[in-house]
């Protein structure tokens, strides 16, 4: 029996993609294009097929919301990631957590 080893990429995690989407809304206002899914996927070595299915869910979970030709979070993603934002804030001062909240 050969065990053969391929190389896979991570795989999507709901949470993941949702707590992405949320933190680019929140940076630009503007909902987030499938071109910039794509890309956010590219830029953390996500697998892309799952992309559209992940979104999809999202949307029907009510924790996204279609607008236009892109999404943007509910507002219930929107206060949680305001809250995690906020905790930073206060952990590590405010002018590191301003440099570090695209990273949240």
């Amino acid at each position: 029996m050969s065990h053969e080893k391929t190389a896979t990429q991570p795989i999507l995690d709901r949470h993941a993609v949702l707590a992405l989407v949320t933190a680019e809304y929140m940076a630009t206002g503007e909902p987030v294009t499938p071109t910039q899914a794509y890309e956010m996927c590219n830029a953390t070595q996500w697998a892309r097929p799952g992309l559209k299915a992940v979104l999809t869910d999202l949307v029907r979970d009510g924790l996204l919301l279609m607008e236009g030709l892109g999404w943007m979070p509910c507002e219930g993603a929107k206060q949680a990631y305001q809250r995690v934002f906020e905790d930073e804030k206060k952990r590590l001062g405010s002018d590191r957590a301003l440099k570090d909240a695209s990273t949240l």
